[in-house]
């Protein structure tokens, strides 16, 4: 379901996947229990240079997943 979530995404916005810089999959069901799914969905989309990890925190997957994307798209890289 999530490659199928991306792959629409992808061509809906009209994205290259070697752009992707990061992919979170919230679950807590991971597919396999080695080699996070996130891993493996960018591997499928073509999101070869994505920094890619699953974040397993039941319920509240969702909000922890959006808040640590909002919270690393927010970092200023131009502090040294």
């Amino acid at each position: 379901m999530a490659i199928k979530a991306a792959e629409d995404l992808i061509q809906k916005k009209q994205v290259d996947p070697t752009s992707i810089d990061m992919l979170i999959v919230a679950t807590i069901t991971p597919d396999m229990p080695v080699a996070a799914t996130a891993a493996y969905v960018a591997s499928e989309i073509g999101a070869t240079n994505a920094f890619a990890y699953d974040l397993q925190a039941a319920c509240s997957g969702f909000l922890y997943a959006m808040s640590t994307a909002s919270a690393i798209l927010n970092q200023d890289v131009t502090k040294k």
